[in-house]
């Protein structure tokens, strides 16, 4: 991640006008066209930027093997925009990123890191394989089933993390999960 000319602001949508994720939605796509339309000047989304963590959900991959709730790997989940990785600085490695998948699929788009494959697929292509996640640790959801169309690079997402190792991530877009919060990224590469 390049964070030279990256900016970040805190959105908060908690309050009663955003209690429905219906209307968290409409606001994120509101102001995801917003940022768009700022010219020359990368923006997004994150639940979580570079260093602040994630939500650790529990992971299940259809055809593996079938295990208790409570032994299910742990991973991270980020919720991200529009064109979250070249804000950062980067790309998608392999497969798409949410802006190319088509919208009208019923498929719930994923996009994983390198280290979850690592972890969970070793030498099997993970583009078009069925995930289910969790709802968050300590929340009362439904799981939600995604499939996999791309694979990003390993970006640190906790300052724990030892400098060899990173989490298995997994990104999924705000347009299926509006979660409350949000950093607004932003970059300027001009001298502010």
């Amino acid at each position: 991640v390049r964070t030279s000319g990256l900016m970040r602001a805190r959105l908060d949508l908690s309050g009663p006008k955003y209690a429905q994720s219906a209307a968290r939605s409409r606001f994120y796509h509101t102001l995801e066209d917003r940022l768009a339309a700022l010219d020359n000047l990368p923006t997004s989304l994150a639940s979580n930027a570079p260093f602040e963590g994630g939500a650790a959900r529990r992971l299940l991959i259809a055809g593996g093997p079938v295990m208790p709730f409570g032994e299910r790997p742990l991973v991270l989940t980020v919720t991200i925009g529009r064109g979250y990785f070249p804000t950062l600085g980067t790309r998608v490695n392999r497969g798409a990123d949410f802006d190319a998948v088509n919208s009208r699929s019923n498929d719930f788009p994923a996009i994983v890191n390198e280290r979850f494959v690592e972890q969970h697929f070793a030498k099997q292509d993970p583009i078009g394989r069925r995930i289910q996640l969790s709802a968050p640790i300590g929340r009362n959801e439904q799981a939600e089933s995604y499939v996999i169309v791309g694979v990003a690079p390993n970006i640190r997402q906790r300052s724990t993390e030892d400098s060899g190792a990173f989490d298995p991530i997994v990104y999924v877009p705000y347009a299926v999960n509006p979660v409350s919060v949000a950093s607004i990224l932003v970059r300027s590469d001009s001298a502010a």
